[in-house]
């Protein structure tokens, strides 16, 4: 170390040995309620692999993730290594099998209404989950059974089977559909991975006309997100690409393609502020747009959408005046928050786009102005806006919703 005083500074120079690289040695599992052959899926290396620690917060994870345990304890061991290969521990204790949850909610998507569930952590020792949800509001009525099944491997793949009834009713349409959905899911790090095909089949109104459909079609999509904090982030992004299309002609009315990206990008400025930015923009190429229900056309407005307008207000419109939606979607959103003490705080917002059919894009504009709090399971807005650029609406909209930033 060379220290000048008279400059105020020091150079300092440091070398550093490392010592042998040691590895992974075997791992051990207690506790629990799998058999040991279930439980190496989660570890995510190699017995002999070099060691690290990234790894065992990893396997940490994983165990956490999986929502089978109350307590999952890892420890390495490199004071019992042999021949510089680190045993590891790992201590779990069963959670609670099962879950059942109520929650009562208002929105002006949807209105008032209570969702119901009930979830079974682990049906067998092969680490099956069961889950039914009821949901009730003014305007929808949906209820779904899923069943997941993990997959052989360490890759932390999931076959997911569901079966969905809904009943949904918004300011342009009506619908009851049946779906069935089976896919595979992958989750690693920030992304998610998911691919699979869905067969949908319902009755639909929409405006004056009345539809009936059934679409056979595969379905994927890509997620990146990433937040410093799960229910109040400072910094984050997300993004999400999805692609669907019909592969055959059977027991599809209408063929069609389709694809959407959506982004969101959060950023606080000093102590208090927040900016948020999405974007999110869709094409479709369909034989007959008709055929389809409402749950696979493009529309605007709402809560999550464009503030200003009726949920799902926004779309083409047929010779009758009717919003029937669209083949297309852009939609952009830029709001800046302000927090103050105990967790309030305002926002100022701008939303515009459009869902329309071909080339029948008309920009639609909405302004506000909310107020925010920090609730414990995320931001809490309630939202005055109105639309200052539009066809389809003159009037003042409120807009609530609460949860999570990703």
């Amino acid at each position: 170390m060379e220290v000048s005083t008279a400059s105020r500074t020091a150079r300092i120079q440091l070398t550093w040995e490392g010592g042998p690289r040691y590895t992974f040695g075997p791992t051990t599992f207690t506790g629990g309620q799998f058999p040991a052959e279930f439980l190496p899926r989660f570890v995510p290396w190699r017995e002999g692999e070099e060691y690290s620690s990234a790894k065992v917060l990893d396997l940490q994870r994983r165990l956490v993730g999986a929502d089978y345990f109350g307590t999952v304890t890892v420890t390495p061991h490199p004071e019992a290594a042999v021949e510089r290969a680190v045993p590891i521990s790992v201590e779990l204790s069963a959670a609670k099998r099962n879950i059942y949850s109520t929650a009562i909610y208002a929105s002006t998507d949807h209105g008032a209404g209570v969702e119901l569930g009930m979830q079974r952590r682990w049906l067998n020792d092969r680490g099956h989950k069961g889950r039914a949800d009821l949901d009730i509001a003014q305007r929808l009525q949906a209820v779904e059974l899923s069943y997941r099944i993990p997959l052989p491997g360490t890759k932390q793949r999931v076959l997911g089977i569901a079966g969905t009834y809904r009943d949904e009713t918004t300011d342009s349409s009506v619908s009851q559909t049946e779906k069935l959905v089976t896919n595979v899911s992958r989750k690693w790090d920030n992304y998610t991975f998911v691919y699979g095909i869905q067969f949908l089949a319902g009755d639909f109104e929409i405006g004056s006309e009345d539809g009936n459909s059934t679409l056979l079609f595969l379905e994927s999509a890509f997620t990146r997100s990433k937040a410093d904090q799960p229910t109040f982030a400072r910094r984050g992004f997300s993004y999400t690409v999805t692609a669907r299309v019909t592969p055959l002609e059977a027991l599809t009315d209408t063929r069609f393609v389709s694809g959407t990206f959506e982004t969101k990008w959060l950023h606080a400025f000093g102590a208090d502020t927040r900016l948020i930015v999405r974007g999110e923009v869709g094409m479709m190429k369909v034989d007959d747009f008709d055929q389809l229900p409402p749950e696979l056309r493009f529309f605007s407005g709402g809560d999550r959408s464009i503030r200003g307008f009726g949920y799902e207000e926004i779309g083409s419109r047929n010779e009758a005046g009717d919003v029937i939606g669209g083949n297309n979607l852009v939609e952009g959103n830029f709001e800046i928050e302000r927090y103050w003490r105990k967790g309030l705080g305002a926002a100022v917002f701008v939303d515009a786009g459009d869902s329309f059919l071909n080339d029948d894009f008309r920009l639609h504009v909405g302004v506000g102005a909310g107020v925010r709090w920090k609730s414990p399971v995320g931001v809490l807005r309630l939202d005055l806006a109105y639309p200052i650029k539009s066809i389809d609406s003159d009037s003042w909209q409120i807009h609530f919703n609460i949860g999570p930033d990703f």
